[in-house]
């Protein structure tokens, strides 16, 4: 019995270190990515300017009001999910309460009324999924919209710098 503990305490403990290490290697492995990512973005930002710092000005116009879309759905989704928890938490609490006092109920009647707390509940947690459903569709159009607008932008741009004459490679030239 007391082997059987000591086994027990011993692979705790690894799982115990084992998650620090690993948590540790992923907040490394987390904070590299950010470090390249960063450097890249700042790298691939200075070769725009070199090329043409006019598309330039149009992406950093552009790049504001993709992360404010993304951060404005971001939060509602937020706000939506805290509710869903809330609103499960809730549901599961009415669900557990009646199953332990089922016959507590039936007693004194009360099967409506839960019915109806119940329905009111799973009723709520609808709404909020159809919420979480619109506002993670409208991303990804609102997105691509405001990307084909900087992209059309972009190629007016290039159409009016080429205005002394234009061949098909020197179109291509402009167009990333």
């Amino acid at each position: 019995m007391a082997l059987g503990q000591e086994q027990q305490a011993a692979g705790g403990g690894n799982r115990v270190v084992w998650e620090v290490q690993s948590g540790a290697a992923w907040r490394g492995s987390g904070a590299d990515g950010v470090v390249k990512g960063r450097v890249s973005l700042v790298a691939l930002l200075g070769y725009l300017v070199y090329l043409n710092w006019q598309r330039t000005m149009i992406v950093c116009l552009i790049a504001p009001a993709v992360i404010g879309l993304i951060r404005t759905v971001s939060r509602r989704l937020y706000r939506i999910a805290r509710s869903t928890q809330t609103a499960t938490n809730d549901l599961a609490y009415v669900v557990e309460e009646n199953v332990l006092a089922a016959r507590v109920v039936r007693l004194h009647g009360a099967q409506p009324a839960q019915a109806a707390r119940f329905s009111g509940l799973s009723g709520t947690l609808r709404r909020l999924a159809m919420k979480t459903a619109v506002a993670s569709a409208l991303i990804t159009p609102l997105t691509h919209m405001l990307a084909a607008a900087a992209l059309s932008t972009v190629i007016a741009i290039a159409l009016w710098q080429s205005r002394s004459g234009i061949t098909v490679g020197t179109f291509a030239a402009f167009v990333p």
